[in-house]
């Protein structure tokens, strides 16, 4: 039994070390494929100025209005000064702010939304390689996927369009990934982690809402 215990705690942790390869995999193609992007993190961003420069400007108010001023973020006063601006009217790609707030504190709202774009790339790649080995049980497959996924051209150039909420391409395989193992294990488990996947879509985009639900239903 112990023996038993102890295989399967290996192969778990052989199993992290190999997604974790997968990922950092995926990160370095996104650097190579981004190029000269990383050597402007804290000072450029892709793109003509346009939605790029909206979501910058939301992930730096977040961060102000949370940690600097106390206020709530969901109401910006700056933006059609003297009136203010409901930021809840607009797409506030919850999924994407709030995690990438760590990145602000730490290296500042350039740097932390380069860091974001770039990390859907690794996030979307590893998403599809799991979805993929599950259903085929190959790795190589899993990989070539993962690549096609994240590199396609619906991600590319919403990257160079700085549609960030767009971006968050990985929960969708997610999604997916816990469908199938809830309808093959009739886990509820497996059922909010899909739910849990679907949410985050939804709050990255809401493009993404209806299209998940489309798409899951299917």
């Amino acid at each position: 039994m112990h023996r038993t215990m102890a295989a399967q705690q290996g192969n778990r942790s052989g199993g992290i070390s190999r997604h974790l390869m997968v990922l950092g995999l995926f990160a370095i193609l996104g650097v190579i494929l981004t190029y000269p992007l990383v050597r402007y993190l804290d000072s450029r961003i892709l793109g003509m100025p346009g939605d790029n420069f909206a979501y910058l400007h939301k992930i730096r108010w977040f961060k102000e209005a949370l940690f600097d001023r106390h206020v709530s973020p969901f109401f910006d006063p700056f933006v059609f000064h003297p009136f203010g601006y409901n930021v809840a009217l607009t797409e506030m790609t919850l999924s994407n702010i709030i995690p990438a707030l760590p990145l602000v504190l730490l290296f500042g709202e350039v740097t932390a939304y380069n860091l974001w774009m770039l990390g859907s790339f690794a996030l979307s790649g590893l998403a599809m390689y799991l979805l993929v080995l599950r259903l085929s049980g190959s790795r190589s497959a899993g990989l070539l996927s993962g690549l096609v996924f994240a590199f396609c051209p619906y991600r590319m150039v919403h990257l160079g369009t700085g549609h960030l909420p767009l971006m968050a391409t990985q929960w969708l395989p997610l999604l997916f990934l816990y469908l199938d193992r809830m309808i093959v294990r009739h886990r509820s488990r497996d059922a909010l982690m899909a739910a849990l996947f679907y949410a985050l879509g939804a709050l990255s985009a809401w493009y993404y809402a209806y299209m998940f639900a489309l798409a899951g239903v299917a």
